[in-house]
């Protein structure tokens, strides 16, 4: 993972299995009442595990089957 600051945005350079262990922590994550669900008790940060996961969940799915697939 490599970060680059730019003012106020900072931009993470992740690797295809980096970006599934960032999707397996969020999926972790996002039955907690706090995050998801109709009582949501922080909306904004349900708001960006939501997007988050939305974005990135194709190349985890990616890194899984990489990692799911026989080594030759």
């Amino acid at each position: 993972m490599r970060v680059e600051h730019c003012g106020q945005e900072h931009l993470l350079h992740l690797e295809t299995r980096e970006v599934a262990l960032l999707i397996d922590i969020l999926e972790a994550a996002l039955p907690a009442e706090g995050i998801s669900g109709p009582r949501t008790s922080n909306p904004r940060l349900s708001g960006f595990f939501n997007d988050v996961y939305a974005r990135l969940i194709d190349t985890a799915r990616v890194g899984w089957e990489r990692d799911a697939a026989p080594a030759r």
